[in-house]
């Protein structure tokens, strides 16, 4: 079923929500990890596409977007311009 058919979006709105948060708690809560295992993420990113009406193709890596758990974990340096007077 399309997207577009969906008579209330509130509900696949939470859904979603509750996907991103089951996961959180089961893997980075309980687990005490600092990431959800790569390949737990790309099956809840292959179960989210499929919700969507998308087709997949394997895993979420093998598509045209990149999944942050291959993304480096280091922070990121704050590059804003600032005004020294």
């Amino acid at each position: 079923m399309p997207v577009t058919s969906l008579r209330d979006p509130m509900i696949l709105a939470w859904l979603l929500m509750a996907i991103g948060e089951s996961v959180g708690l089961r893997w980075i809560i309980w687990d005490e990890a600092k990431a959800v295992p790569p390949e737990v993420f790309d099956e809840m990113m292959v179960i989210i596409a499929r919700m969507l009406g998308g087709q997949t193709s394997g895993t979420y890596n093998e598509g045209t977007a990149v999944s942050p758990s291959s993304h480096d974990e280091s922070p990121t340096q704050d590059t804003t311009a600032t005004d020294a007077d």
